[in-house]
């Protein structure tokens, strides 16, 4: 049966079995396939592809790498930050990006999104990416901050290439 055709009730129970059993394979399909179709039958609030361009361009011209969660609420909404309400649907469409990474064999580019006042990611921030990349199956090791400062490297190194991101037939919530 192709993963495309099982209901999404049935992909969220194997998910969460996973989770519970704290492993990443031993069905039919693994977590990380499980976990992509469920993100590609979900709606990103803003087009995939775009935001890791947007995460991309905005970071290669800063003047320290990074970006921010308002600068890419701004780019997307033309809106002043709104809170939490913006959090959300800026956390919801890094969620996909992160995907979009493991899909690709890309450093975390999300890694490069922080807080306007600090320029730091938070640590909720920081846990959230490494338990979500874990899931994707990326290495993660065991140290929260050292996986992300290390992806963190690995997507500044990308960014000062001419690396430009693309969408592929694996992207259909980025249309």
């Amino acid at each position: 049966m192709d993963i495309r055709s099982i209901p999404l009730r049935n992909i969220q129970d194997n998910i969460r079995r996973y989770r519970e059993r704290g492993v990443t394979t031993g069905g039919r399909y693994t977590l990380f396939e499980l976990l992509q179709e469920e993100k590609r039958r979900s709606p990103s609030p803003f087009p995939v592809v775009e935001v890791a361009q947007v995460i991309v361009s905005q970071s290669r011209s800063s003047a320290d790498g990074l970006t921010s969660y308002k600068n890419l609420w701004r780019h997307f909404t033309g809106l002043p930050w709104q809170g939490n309400y913006a959090q959300r649907k800026v956390g919801a469409a890094l969620g996909q990006v992160i995907a979009y990474c493991a899909r690709h064999k890309l450093p975390v580019i999300t890694t490069l999104v922080v807080k306007s006042d600090s320029r730091k990611l938070a640590v909720t921030a920081i846990n959230a990416i490494y338990h979500e990349a874990r899931e994707y199956g990326f290495d993660v090791g065991i140290h929260p901050d050292q996986f992300v400062q290390e992806q963190q490297q690995l997507a500044r190194a990308l960014v000062l290439t001419q690396f430009n991101p693309e969408e592929d037939d694996s992207d259909l919530t980025s249309r």
